[in-house]
């Protein structure tokens, strides 16, 4: 019997970052879900169930913003 992964998404705009985060939680047993952009982001968050949602809010752009207003509207995910 297989037991469900919790399903995390990774939204960061470093590609590096995104890299290093999915090798460890989906070592650690996790289904990992990645996003470098605000759209690619709200298009897994509109199309998949998610347990938690790690996101960098420092872009060098307001893009951050729009991605965290859009997450808090959609998103039953308690946000920390």
């Amino acid at each position: 019997m297989s037991a469900v992964k919790e399903r995390v998404l990774v939204v960061d705009d470093s590609v590096s970052t995104l890299e290093v985060l999915k090798r460890n939680l989906a070592a650690a047993g996790y289904h990992v879900f990645t996003a470098q952009s605000v759209s690619g982001a709200i298009e897994i968050l509109e199309q998949t169930p998610l347990d938690l949602v790690i996101t960098d809010l420092r872009c060098p752009t307001s893009a951050a913003w729009i991605w965290f207003g859009t997450f808090v509207k959609i998103s039953e995910i308690p946000k920390l």
